[in-house]
């Protein structure tokens, strides 16, 4: 393209250029071109310090999910395919790009609640008693208070207050039912049961992929297909091969 005039700007961070005018350029052009200059590079300071706040508000939420891997030596590699899990039944369901990246990072806090509960009830291999079974329930409520009430990981708190609720009341702490139940914490709540299947505990063998499965749509004397979101339920289904690639990939 022929040029027959033109003013640039050239910086480390920024290019600008405007070329044939058609005319003389004058001073009412130069201050148009500065005021353009100087609201780039406003704006782009603004999108570096916004991006540097997500940054060290994704490693909050690492450093709290790490605090509760400190605790339970199996709940490292437990959380992070929860969170894994929750993001492919959440993309699955049709849910926004947005919240599908923020209940895979935030649902890794669901169980932030047992830095309270005592060590001596979570490595225990025996059947809890009465007393002890209120105890480990209580790290729902825990949990939620640990999160706090910020509107940035209202998901985190709402997946770590109610993950264990059921879908046809008989869940815990609040015995909510159906829809009454946040829809984030109906997606953790399959995603968390699933894993822990999976998962070998003591006094609990490791169950196989398929064999869990067979669990979640079947029921046996620990989970029944009701107590999960029926839609939530039918997204597993649909990309149970993904939950085998995770919990292959991050067993370790």
């Amino acid at each position: 393209m022929p040029v027959e005039n033109g003013l640039c700007y050239l910086s480390h961070d920024l290019c600008l250029m405007a070329l044939n005018y058609g005319q003389d350029i004058g001073e009412g052009h130069l201050n148009f071109l500065w005021q353009v200059i100087v609201q780039s590079h406003f704006l782009h300071a603004l999108s570096s310090e916004v991006h540097g706040v997500g940054r060290a508000f994704e490693y909050s939420v690492y450093a709290l999910a790490r605090a509760a891997e400190a605790v339970d030596d199996d709940e490292g590699s437990h959380i992070h395919r929860v969170g894994e899990y929750c993001g492919i039944i959440a993309e699955r369901l049709g849910m926004k790009e947005d919240f599908i990246q923020t209940i895979s990072l935030q649902a890794i806090l669901h169980d932030i609640g047992k830095l309270y509960t005592p060590r001596e009830i979570l490595r225990k291999t025996e059947p809890l008693t009465a007393q002890e079974n209120i105890e480990a329930r209580k790290h729902t409520l825990w949990g939620a208070k640990i999160i706090g009430g910020h509107a940035y990981l209202r998901i985190a708190q709402m997946i770590a207050l109610n993950h264990h609720e059921r879908w046809d009341g008989t869940g815990y702490p609040r015995g909510l039912k159906g829809d009454a139940i946040p829809v984030e914490a109906r997606i953790a709540a399959l995603a968390d049961q699933y894993d822990m299947l999976r998962m070998a505990r003591p006094g609990k063998p490791q169950i196989d992929h398929a064999t869990v499965t067979k669990i979640l749509n079947q029921g046996d004397d620990r989970v029944k297909p009701q107590y999960f979101d029926p839609l939530v339920l039918k997204a597993y289904r649909e990309t149970a091969f993904l939950f085998e690639e995770v919990y292959q990939r991050r067993k370790g």
